[in-house]
């Protein structure tokens, strides 16, 4: 989402805002304008209001602190939303407050309409023996991955991330993809994508049906 208020002016901006947004322009990779933006927008309880509401408006309600951060196109602590957010009257209540993206509680709700409960039949973050994460792991061995269009790509290794949190990020492509995919199954794990699109448009939900019923469990 583009900053909808306009970009702010640095000639009009206060000094402890510039050095506040040189810092953040410096330690993550964005230019100053943009950081200038960010530093305004979490400091200024009228705009925050404004663009969130706008947010919401685009996500029909349905935001956390990380879609925030996507938004945003950085990568801000969560406890730092949540001391900016909690004091707004009119917003505080809509945000869910979990570090988790809306993408992959829609996901975690599915699978429990379908039966399955975290702890009992599956469990979240589990971590390879090449330390990557499976974002959800069903003790069945069918292993979930919840790709956003912010970090990952279907067609690309090399295009630069949504969220420049460090300098020339890139996104997690196919080659990452296939390797993930690779190692779980040499651990006895059924790998399977969703992304993005497919769970806004709730056409992941067929999907993850059809999987586990394929795997009889369902």
């Amino acid at each position: 989402m583009e900053f909808l208020y306009g970009a702010a002016s640095v000639k009009n901006s206060s000094q402890s805002l510039l050095n506040a947004a040189s810092k953040r322009s410096k330690s993550k990779g964005i230019p100053l304008e943009k950081s200038l933006e960010i530093s305004s927008l979490l400091n200024d309880e009228e705009l925050l209001e404004d663009y969130l509401e706008k947010a919401f408006l685009k996500f029909s309600g349905k935001f956390t602190y990380y879609d925030l951060a996507c938004e945003l196109d950085h990568r801000l602590d969560v406890a730092e939303l949540s001391h900016k957010l909690s004091n707004l009257p009119r917003l505080k209540n809509q945000f869910i407050n979990v570090k988790d993206s809306w993408l992959e509680i829609l996901v975690i709700r599915e699978l429990n309409k379908l039966g399955f409960q975290e702890g009992l039949d599956f469990r979240r973050r589990r971590r390879l023996k090449n330390r990557k994460e499976i974002d959800i792991l069903l003790f069945c061995g069918v292993g979930f991955e919840v790709n956003d269009f912010a970090t990952h790509s279907k067609d690309s290794d090399d295009e630069l991330s949504k969220l420049q949190y460090t300098k020339g990020a890139l996104k997690s492509g196919p080659t990452y993809h296939s390797e993930k995919f690779a190692q779980a199954k040499s651990e006895g794990i059924d790998l399977f994508f969703l992304w993005e699109d497919e769970i806004r448009s709730d056409s992941f939900i067929d999907y993850v049906t059809s999987i586990l019923k394929d795997q009889n469990v369902l």
